[in-house]
């Protein structure tokens, strides 16, 4: 960010961020705070405890994201007790190979678990983000996705498509497998898809993503009905109805 600086984990004082939120508070009237730090909870026991403290005269609920490893009985339970209204994880997948080896995480499914377990038993709602459609990701391994999503018992994950950013390293990974052309831009992680693999194609990547939710929350006795949801409009217009 800063050239001459090279790399380094920085963090913003507690009590700017406290001070910063009550200015907005006091001046725009705000009612709700969004974190969107994917590092909040990577912080000492002392920057940590420091923020509770201040938070506590703040009086807004808020939302807040975090790896699964970093998240501990001690830290959701002081956050609860100040008025945190959702927290999310990135589980990205189900499947650990794909989690760890291509998404380089470095998080195990055991971790999470603990994680879900803890939040669970707070009064804070849990939020989790899953991608498919990855490098070398195969239509088994997003079951596997799936079925984690079953046995953590989250019924609604938030499910976008993977979509290479240009000058990422996953970007690069996919032009020299030949997944995607060097001028190919990214498209919409919500809808579109534009990897070309020979183990699973953009159409069933796109019927598994709107069908997604279907597998998760419905039992499996009705999965042959969602597969072909997966390609059949008529037939997803009634399993959502029935959703």
């Amino acid at each position: 960010m800063y050239k001459g600086k090279g790399n380094f984990f920085r963090v913003k004082d507690s009590k700017q961020v406290i001070n910063e939120i009550k200015y907005f508070k006091d001046k725009y009237d705000i009612e709700f705070v969004y974190f969107a730090d994917p590092d909040f909870l990577v912080k000492s026991r002392k920057v940590f405890d420091e923020f509770i403290k201040g938070y506590k005269d703040i009086k807004l609920p808020f939302w807040a994201e975090a790896r699964a490893d970093v998240v501990t009985e001690y830290k959701i339970k002081a956050l609860d007790s100040i008025g945190c209204f959702g927290f999310a994880i990135g589980v990205e997948s189900g499947n650990e190979f794909i989690r760890n080896k291509i998404l380089q995480k470095g998080v195990s499914n055991k971790q999470i678990e603990i994680a879900y377990n803890i939040l669970k038993n707070s009064n804070i709602k849990i939020y989790t983000n899953i991608m498919i459609g990855l490098p070398f990701e195969t239509r088994e391994q997003i079951f596997d996705s799936i079925n984690f999503m079953r046995k953590l018992g989250v019924k609604h994950p938030v499910v976008n498509i993977f979509n290479p950013y240009r000058g990422s390293a996953l970007w690069q990974t996919c032009v020299d497998e030949g997944f995607v052309s060097k001028d190919k831009l990214a498209g919409d992680y919500r809808g579109d898809y534009v990897l070309d693999m020979p183990q699973i194609s953009k159409e069933e990547v796109l019927g598994l993503q709107r069908t997604f939710l279907l597998y998760v929350n419905f039992p499996k006795s009705e999965w042959n009905r969602i597969k072909s949801a997966e390609t059949d409009d008529e037939v997803f217009e009634e399993l959502r109805e029935e959703y």
